[in-house]
């Protein structure tokens, strides 16, 4: 289906990039490819600073807000920022 919401198209963007599906982007594995997307993710849907912690870790099966927090700081710092 088509993404509808700023969100759903941020993750299908970040997934399509990485050869994923927004399922396996949202998924709890622990795949590097997967890691990388999903904090790659995280960055993606928090650096407008419209969604909080909290509302971004209910889209990635209930995670902990610290989980995408920390995957933020480790996506950053891959970056060189």
């Amino acid at each position: 289906h088509e993404p509808i919401f700023q969100h759903e198209k941020i993750m299908l963007d970040v997934a399509t990039k990485h050869g994923l599906t927004v399922k396996e982007l949202k998924a709890k594995g622990q795949r590097h490819i997967h890691t990388k997307a999903r904090r790659e993710a995280y960055y993606e849907l928090y650096k407008d600073g419209t969604r909080s912690l909290p509302q971004i870790a209910r889209m990635f099966s209930g995670r902990h807000h610290t989980t995408i927090l920390l995957g933020i700081r480790e996506h950053v710092k891959g970056m060189g920022k």
